[in-house]
């Protein structure tokens, strides 16, 4: 599922990319990043974090579920002012692993949680750095119904943006989080890193 994602994420960003020559990128100064309100939308793949729990199958081959990664989605509301734009965006992301159990019925393994991004970017011509926190609320690993919930972290997060035209970017991204399961009172690493691809409305 995860190699279907990254497919996805190529042939979007290359369809996107292409769609309109025009409005090729040419920014030379802060009049031509557009200003004002808007709205965003994000996909991401995310990679890195501890072992979670591991998905076997017969073949010998395994699926590991890692907390922080796996597919993230989101969309967001931005205010840009020349070169600077601040931007707030709710997503949901999500690593999971489906199989059969002994008697052939299905099995899932997923971890998920919602993230709260809050960012600033600073634009220069077709690239952009972004910095800010990231709250993950609700993150919980869900073993076949039987589910842990972990404590909701605050991280950080820090993102690197090409603008491909005034639309459409595609970004690379690190967290830097932690994940608390109080009950055993353990904590799992969920830094990692991130590419993904964007649309400003």
């Amino acid at each position: 599922m995860k190699k279907n994602w990254v497919a996805f994420l190529l042939t979007l960003a290359t369809t996107l990319a292409y769609a309109d020559t025009d409005s090729a990128v040419k920014v030379e100064s802060a009049s031509e990043i557009k200003q004002g309100l808007g709205v965003s939308f994000h996909a991401d793949l995310m990679a890195g974090g501890d072992k979670l729990a591991e998905m076997e199958y017969d073949r010998g081959t395994t699926n590991d579920i890692n907390a922080g990664a796996g597919i993230k989605l989101g969309a967001g509301v931005y205010y840009t002012l020349n070169r600077v734009r601040a931007e707030a965006r709710l997503g949901w992301l999500s690593d999971s692993a489906n199989g059969l159990d002994d008697d052939n019925d299905p099995v899932t393994i997923e971890f998920s949680t919602y993230p709260l991004d809050l960012m600033l970017h600073y634009q220069l011509g077709k690239h952009s750095l972004g910095a800010g926190l990231t709250y993950h609320m609700n993150p919980k690993l869900d073993m076949d119904g039987t589910e842990y919930t972990f404590d909701s972290p605050t991280g950080s997060l820090i993102e690197y943006q090409y603008h491909l035209n005034p639309r459409f970017a595609i970004s690379a991204k690190y967290q830097s989080i932690e994940y608390y399961y109080q009950p055993s009172d353990v904590t799992f690493d969920g830094s990692g890193l991130g590419i993904g691809i964007s649309i400003q409305l």
